[in-house]
């Protein structure tokens, strides 16, 4: 819910909408291709004057987060979660070009914003194809299976990990991570955690 508007996504990749009130439409826009086999299977999340989308996808298609205009709906920025043009960063750890902009690495459920360092935290899924690497190269395959932070206004990449490099069991990192401010090791840090499908639990500085 954003001001008077409550905000929707249909499986088939539509954002839409509602007057809270009336439960009226106000707008609706295609956010991914269903001819790709893409799906909406993010709640949106609102920050500020952005209301950011992820995508999921098992086929080979590539993930990303976008952000659109919550009084429009028009597209602001999309940031995608593998390389996509020739000198992007990561495509050295990738087999060409080709391969990495059929990657994978879908934004299946909602990351979490840190208003202090305007970061948006969200996690990423698999690489395409999931069980066998050879056509991916033998490379870490960024930013596949990552924690990723983007600053919401830019729709850039402030910083990542990856939790399973080069994962060929479908180990995505796709779970919500949360944001805590902790001590560790004696020292006041702010954190952010997260559960990855290979089975660790990861502490980051956020």
């Amino acid at each position: 819910i954003w001001k008077t508007w409550v905000y929707m996504e249909t499986p088939d990749n539509y954002l839409i909408c509602l007057d809270a009130k009336t439960g009226k439409e106000k707008w609706h826009k295609e956010i991914a291709s269903f001819a790709e086999q893409y799906g909406a299977t993010s709640a949106p999340s609102v920050v500020g004057d952005h209301l950011l989308v992820g995508t999921g996808d098992d086929l080979d298609e590539p993930g990303y987060l976008q952000s659109m205009d919550p009084e429009t709906g028009e597209m602001q920025w999309r940031f995608y979660t593998v390389p996509m043009k020739a000198g992007d960063p990561g495509l050295d750890t990738w087999l060409n070009l080709d391969a990495a902009s059929h990657g994978g690495g879908n934004v299946w459920v909602p990351g979490s914003y840190d208003p202090e360092t305007h970061l948006y935290i969200f996690g990423t899924g698999n690489p395409s194809a999931a069980y066998t690497s050879q056509k991916r190269g033998p490379g870490a395959n960024l930013y596949t299976c990552s924690i990723v932070a983007v600053n919401v206004d830019t729709g850039k990449m402030a910083w990542y990990y990856q939790n399973s490099p080069h994962d060929t069991h479908d180990y995505d990192s796709a779970q919500t991570p949360i944001l805590v401010d902790g001590d560790f090791n004696g020292k006041p840090r702010k954190l952010v955690l997260s559960g990855a499908r290979n089975g660790y639990f990861f502490t980051l500085d956020r």
